[in-house]
């Protein structure tokens, strides 16, 4: 069934004093499986577990999300994936040193191949969560703590 909107959600947790950055992304089955297709260029089956569907996440997650806190980039390893519904969740984590209040999100999502895609941030800083929406073109924002 087509959804008749394009989102996705972000739940960004920020642990300053662990040094730890998580990142779970939530986007619609078919919409993932479009931008997979459109960049690789052979259909993607993300029902189907397997080490191309991770590696093809991954790389995808990868390349669609930043995350700086201060001036630095986290380097966010891909965790793995399961599928609710009508959705995709992934999953990241990377650690950082000397985490900053400030926390840089680049998340372009589905941008290229869905020019009408939102992405939700909702960032988590050592228990004060904020929430911001990206509408594409617009893929970054900075949330200060």
């Amino acid at each position: 069934m087509k959804h008749p909107f394009y989102l996705s959600v972000t739940e960004l947790t920020v642990q300053s004093k662990q040094g730890l950055v998580q990142a779970s992304c939530k986007i619609f089955t078919d919409d993932l499986q479009l931008a997979l297709f459109q960049m690789h260029g052979k259909s993607v089956n993300l029902e189907i577990k397997s080490k191309q569907n991770d590696s093809l996440l991954s790389v995808f997650a990868q390349r669609s999300l930043e995350v700086y806190t201060g001036k630095n980039q986290v380097k966010m390893g891909y965790l793995g994936y399961e599928i609710e519904e009508e959705a995709v969740w992934f999953y990241l984590e990377g650690s950082a040193k000397n985490i900053s209040n400030e926390i840089k999100v680049i998340n372009q999502f589905l941008c290229k191949s869905i020019p009408t895609q939102s992405n939700v941030i909702h960032c988590t800083y050592n228990q004060t969560r904020k929430s911001y929406k990206l509408n594409c073109p617009e893929r970054e924002f900075v949330f200060k703590f």
